[in-house]
């Protein structure tokens, strides 16, 4: 070995997945560019030496080894006395094991403009776009239409060492081919399976590689042992011919019969994670016809299934020929699956009547909605089927183009009461888009009933809610703007006198924001720590200082 700067330092990666195949020259590498390793002799021991890549993995324990200044032989080598325990490293190696798997989605976009092109062991800018809400994890993705591209992350040690080329550098440009089934020898298998392929139908899963190369991208952070398998939904919706409704499984494991990855006595590792496929929709304005100013600021409400921060535009198409107009106003989905964009309709006729089409990547989503330009103020309002404790209720979102309240009305409005039907109302709110207004009722329900959302105007500009008398509603063609949905009052059981509650210790179940927390990978873990770490890598470094009693660090990464 020689130190080519003469700093008195050299470094050398050290492949434990490659370690028993009895080939040196795949086990220790220059571990940078100042480093040549002269010559490299390996003693075999037991059964080492001559097996396949990964069938005789070191076993997971502390190793001493021994620094010394110029050439010993073997035999030398192995009865040789320490003078300095400087000359004296550890080699420590843990277990490795196959953890979790989390599917994620983005945009159309993401994968050609964002991934596609990133080094194999670049992840920042992945960690990077999952900040910013461009990747997010999910159960359901968009095709047809649109189609959101699917990343696969896999939370797997010790299997850097499969993946590294003579140089010692990572390479996954034999992911696709490496992974396989169980009887053509390969040692793990990364596959989407159909959950229900039909009678008569093999259900063990479609390999990754049925993908062109170019249509798939895996990324590796070793500091968090987990990749990231990026997929371009165009692609992955061809291959696999995907259709509305149908449910996959991200499945990733490691066999134990065809290296040690895996213990002898343990079965095949397995991780996996569903997610349903649906085709690209989008609604506009709950599917009801839009009223808007001839006015600046004018907003379009709408909610789609496709993938948080994709990009929206609303197509308004005059139908007059005596105010044309097409104008796109553009915004983004956010992460609960809404959109709100804002026009500038000042120079435009009330009274014109026109069209509007929510459009992403390119593509009509949902249905168009017609519209007309007004005089005075206009509202919109959406409420869901709710479970309320019958203190309250949540309005998923108002739109106001002069501010004022939402009034939440009972059933009694349905049968011709409107001010002895009001139950509860908002504090003022400005004008623009509100999203999840929890209202506070006048006076709590005791049993399920109707709620209707209705937006009122603040015409005596007092920020109070003042009906009647002032105050009135906001109207859209014959009557208020409202929207009604379905209140299921719950309570709690009490314990009954007889019954006294017992106090018992148990651990806080974990919710599913806590899961995510927890798969959700910190890029900040970045820098690898280098004591000691697990699984099969070019992860260790020998230092040898001025090649005289060295002090040596053979480093294993953790976890």
């Amino acid at each position: 070995m020689t130190d080519d700067n003469d700093d008195g330092e050299v470094s050398v990666k050290f492949n434990s997945y490659q370690a028993g195949s009895g080939n040196a020259g795949d086990v220790l590498v220059p571990g940078d560019d100042e480093t040549t390793i002269d010559e490299v002799n390996e003693r075999t021991f037991g059964g080492f030496g001559g097996s396949n890549a990964g069938d005789d993995i070191l076993e997971a324990t502390d190793y001493d080894m021994l620094t010394v200044e110029g050439h010993v032989n073997l035999a030398g080598n192995s009865t040789a006395e320490v003078e300095d325990e400087d000359d004296v490293g550890t080699l420590s190696l843990e277990e490795r094991s196959t953890e979790n798997v989390q599917v994620w989605r983005a945009p159309a976009s993401t994968y050609n403009d964002d991934i596609d092109d990133l080094e194999d062991d670049e992840t920042a800018p992945v960690y990077d776009l999952i900040e910013a809400g461009n990747i997010t994890q999910t159960d359901e993705a968009a095709i047809d239409d649109v189609n959101d591209d699917i990343i696969i992350q896999v939370e797997a040690s010790g299997l850097e060492g499969v993946f590294t080329d003579g140089s010692g550098n990572l390479d996954t440009s034999s992911y696709g081919s490496a992974s396989g089934a169980e009887d053509t020898g390969a040692v793990f298998q990364h596959a989407l399976e159909d959950d229900d392929p039909g009678a008569n139908v093999d259900t063990s899963g479609t390999d990754i590689d049925a993908l062109s190369s170019g249509d798939y991208k895996v990324i590796y952070d070793e500091a968090n042992d987990t990749h990231f398998v990026a997929i371009d939904g165009n692609a992955l919706e061809s291959a696999f011919s995907i259709e509305d409704e149908d449910e996959y499984a991200a499945n990733f494991t490691v066999y134990d019969q065809n290296s040690d990855l895996v213990d002898d006595d343990d079965d095949s590792e397995v991780a996996n994670d569903s997610v349903q496929f649906v085709d690209a929709d989008a609604t506009l304005n709950n599917d009801d016809d839009i009223s808007l100013q001839a006015a600046s600021g004018q907003q379009i409400f709408g909610t789609t299934n496709v993938a948080p921060s994709s990009e929206v535009t609303i197509r308004l198409r005059s139908q007059s020929s005596s105010s044309p107009f097409l104008l796109q106003p553009e915004t983004a989905v956010t992460e609960n699956g809404t959109f709100t964009a804002t026009a500038d309709l000042s120079d435009r006729s009330p009274g014109t009547n026109f069209t509007a089409q929510a459009r992403i990547d390119g593509s009509n989503v949902g249905d168009d909605i017609d519209g007309t330009l007004v005089e005075g103020e206009v509202a919109t309002v959406s409420i869901s089927d709710q479970e309320s404790d019958g203190s309250e209720v949540v309005v998923d979102n108002v739109q106001l183009s002069a501010g004022g309240f939402i009034v939440i009305h009972d059933d009694s409005l349905l049968e011709g009461e409107v001010a002895g039907s009001v139950v509860g109302s908002s504090e003022y709110l400005e004008e623009g888009s509100h999203e999840d207004i929890t209202i506070t009722l006048d006076e709590p329900m005791d049993e399920d009933f109707t709620a209707v959302a209705m937006p009122h105007l603040d015409t005596n500009g007092n920020e109070a809610y003042d009906f009647p008398g002032a105050d009135d509603p906001y109207t859209s063609g014959d009557g208020p703007v409202t929207d009604s949905a379905n209140v299921t009052v719950t309570s709690e059981e009490e314990p009954t006198a007889t019954e006294e509650p017992t106090e018992t210790e148990t651990e806080p179940p974990e919710t599913e924001e806590q899961t995510e927390e927890t798969t959700t990978m910190d890029s900040g873990t970045d820098e690898a720590e280098t004591t000691e770490a697990s699984g099969p890598g070019f992860t260790a470094a020998i230092a040898l200082i001025a090649l005289v009693a060295a002090a040596l660090l053979a480093v294993r990464r953790d976890n």
